[in-house]
């Protein structure tokens, strides 16, 4: 796991300052080396930030080809790396190092863009081939890892995280279109004007004559097309396939520790994590000072039933305050619950214990069906199954916008046939937001703005025909999981600790056996992810497979003035960045504050997502020193600021 930066002057040589500038900015991701390549002629470099896991001896990079003409930098792992190497060693390479990521070299040399074949894991890349005059920056197949790029006056800026970018000279400005196409969550934008994701499962290809971005998996929809119908064969291969996935994921030269909650998804992966080596790696678990969110003593019996050792960390409303800015800082996305803070602190306990690696079990949800609007879908929808589900799962509908009718979406049911409950949860709170936007902006928008940038990105994916179940589960899998699970709850609250996250349950061929499941084994007679639940029956205790999931969210206090955190994040919404901001009429949402108190505690709460949301703008607005002005030049001042434990500090 690392840290990356590229850049690719068309017309002018390289400021070396401001790479150097640049890569520094990713120092938490790569604390055990740095390293940069410079093509000779001062026009193409790549940057790398290094976080020693294998080969702990020769794995530097940026890493070369032996004929000099193929430069890479990697982040992340590829697992089932020793064959592939095995296999391309008798077909002539000549490695340099005992790393995973030079396999990516020796495919691309050999196969070009066909390369991608031959990847599992959880990786990013660039590479320069110089034969072909040609730049590649790839991402995984579900964006666990990010890579950001932009292309600004005869350059094309590329990195890991977006404060990287600035520090090579863009100028931290809203991306207000964006944000009103809802593009940072639904699409492959950011909250940073000109500055875009690299979608998963796709590359980026540039040349002196433009940039394109291709799509090289084609994703796992079309295996529904072909379903497993025998139950018993459809577990065991889950069972299988996750087996593989967590091995594969063990394979380190430093111990492997676990995240664990209460939940059968990290249950699951500590069970099989500890069957792969013969004993239970470290488990980490977050203890609310909220009963009704606490799992920690479920956690725990499940930790001693396997023999592992468990590590409490402790999270407080006072610990969420004092670490919400430094989490947003690394995360550089709005949130609506601070439940991104706790992973940030549940991070540093990891790396405070010795940990560089740990097995974590996102991703479960998206693929096996386990959130609510999923049960809604296959208990026949509605706003009355909604309540009924609601009824069971008052952790998650507390902090739920009120349901929309399918009505409210007509582009959404002419596109597929269908409007999954999920997308009708995000056009609520959508319409949430917009009655706080300043007047001109609330003139101008509908709901039928974000929903056709949705449509329009979702194109080109030509999804098959599919029930609204798995279409909620299509869509979840392209926008909410890469562009926020994956981000606020994984790679980046992770990685601001220098620690690497591994999950089991995103290896593609996973995916692929679960989008061959029919419908009824995903969710059967209401019960979330009925086949994990039965293909993991054998390692578990009954009472964890048969418990409701129950979603990982801090308990909600921002509307709470008493509550430390509640009290902070009143103090930001009547600080001066919410003046500043280009989106939000500073008097309609003070109203909405003083307004909290007199309400009923349901309604006061579904108003939770909105303030967080917003709150968190306001401090990315600090944080970054935002610009408002869409006229303004990209360009900045160069001076750039970077978070540590201590608060904000200069950095360059």
């Amino acid at each position: 796991m690392c840290g990356l930066v590229g850049l690719w002057c068309w017309d002018t040589p390289i400021d070396r300052s401001a790479i150097n500038r640049a890569i520094g900015t990713l120092h938490h991701r790569g604390p055990d080396g740095t390293g940069l390549w410079i093509s000779d002629d001062s026009r193409v470099a790549l940057g790398h930030t290094r976080l020693s896991i294998i080969d702990l001896a020769t794995g530097e990079q940026p890493l070369h080809h032996p004929n000099d003409r193929l430069h890479l930098v990697v982040n992340g792992e590829f697992y089932d790396y020793e064959r592939i190497r095995n296999e391309l060693t008798s077909r002539g390479a000549r490695f340099r190092s005992r790393s995973d990521s030079e396999i990516a070299l020796w495919l691309y040399a050999e196969a070009g863009e066909r390369c991608f074949d031959d990847l599992n894991g959880e990786f990013a890349f660039i590479l320069w081939d110089a034969n072909a005059g040609r730049l590649l920056a790839a991402r995984d197949r579900f964006g666990i890892k990010p890579l950001f790029y932009a292309v600004d006056s005869g350059r094309l800026l590329l990195a890991s995280e977006i404060k990287a970018l600035l520090a090579l000279g863009l100028r931290p400005q809203w991306n207000v279109d964006g944000y009103l196409d809802a593009a940072h969550a639904l699409q492959d934008g950011t909250l940073f004007a000109g500055i875009r994701q690299v979608p998963p499962g796709c590359y980026l290809s540039a040349t002196r004559h433009g940039v394109s971005v291709r799509r090289y998996w084609h994703d796992p929809f079309a295996s529904a097309a072909s379903p497993m119908t025998d139950e018993r064969t459809t577990l065991d291969e889950v069972r299988d396939q996750m087996s593989r996935a967590t091995r594969w994921r063990l394979r380190a030269d430093v111990p492997v520790a676990s995240y664990l909650s209460g939940g059968i998804d990290s249950m699951s992966v500590l069970a099989l994590a500890a069957g792969a080596a013969n004993r239970a790696p470290d488990a980490f678990t977050i203890a609310y000072d909220d009963a009704a969110y606490d799992e920690s003593s479920r956690a725990q019996a499940f930790a001693d039933r396997l023999g592992a050792c468990f590590h409490q960390v402790p999270v407080s409303g006072a610990a969420l305050a004092d670490n919400f800015a430094a989490s947003l800082w690394h995360s550089e996305v709005a949130c609506f619950n601070p439940h991104g803070t706790a992973k940030f602190i549940l991070s540093k306990a990891v790396r405070e214990a010795g940990y560089k690696v740990v097995l974590t079990g996102e991703g479960a949800d998206e693929i096996f069906a386990g959130y609510a609007p999923s049960r809604v879908d296959a208990l026949g929808g509605g706003a009355a199954m909604q309540a009924l589900v609601a009824s069971r799962d008052s952790a998650t509908y507390a902090v739920t916008p009120k349901h929309a009718t399918a009505e409210d979406l007509p582009l959404v049911a002419q596109a597929f046939g269908t409007v999954p409950t999920w997308l009708r949860h995000q056009m609520a709170h959508l319409l949430g937001i917009s009655e706080l936007f300043r007047d001109d902006l609330r003139a101008s928008w509908s709901a039928e703005r974000p929903l056709r940038a949705m449509l329009n990105y979702m194109e080109p994916l030509n999804f098959p025909a599919l029930g609204t179940v798995d279409l909620g589960l299509a869509l979840m899998l392209k926008t909410t999981l890469p562009n926020y699970v994956l981000v606020t709850l994984g790679d980046r609250m992770e990685m601001a600790h220098s620690v690497e996250a591994r999950l089991p349950f995103l290896d593609h061929k996973v995916v692929e056996t679960a989008w061959r499941m029919p419908g009824h084994m995903k969710i059967r007679d209401g019960l979330e992810k009925y086949a994990l639940r039965e293909a993991m029956r054998p390692l578990l205790p009954d009472d964890v497979v048969e418990r409701q999931k129950h979603p990982f969210v801090a308990p909600p206090s921002a509307t709470d003035p008493k509550h430390p955190f509640g009290a902070m994040i009143r103090d930001v919404l009547h600080g001066s960045a919410l003046a500043s901001m280009p989106f939000f009429d500073p008097a309609k949402v003070i109203r909405l504050t003083d307004r909290l108190a007199s309400m009923r505690d349901d309604e006061r709460l579904r108003h939770e997502p909105l303030l967080m949301e917003i709150a968190s703008l306001c401090v990315i607005h600090d944080l970054f020193r935002m610009s408002s002005s869409n006229s303004s030049s990209l360009k900045s001042s160069g001076e750039l600021y970077a978070m540590d434990d201590r608060g904000l500090i200069a950095f360059g």
